[in-house]
């Protein structure tokens, strides 16, 4: 799962996206982008960022070089016991 705004967004006539849509939020704009595939992700830009890339714009959607926080998967059953707090840093 990744949150709209940990994601990376820029222009790229040979991107891996098309814009489909922008709603603004103020200082930031959520750019609704259909993947290759038909997967359609939303990302979180600042509003100034988003004026340029209008529905149909073709961009690259990433996620950034920055350290991703990974947590193990549990069931409910296992609760909040021993290693609740456990998580590893990836970097890419």
């Amino acid at each position: 799962l990744v949150r709209p705004e940990g994601l990376a967004l820029a222009p790229d006539p040979a991107g891996n996206g098309i814009v489909a849509g922008r709603t603004f939020y103020g200082a930031v704009t959520r750019v609704t982008v259909l993947l290759d595939g038909d997967t359609e992700v939303r990302v979180d830009i600042p509003s100034g960022e988003a004026a340029t890339l209008a529905p149909g714009s073709a961009v690259r959607v990433s996620l950034p070089a920055a350290p991703v926080l990974v947590a193990p998967r549990r069931s409910a059953a296992e609760g909040a016991g021993e290693g609740a707090g456990e998580a590893a840093q990836v970097s890419r």
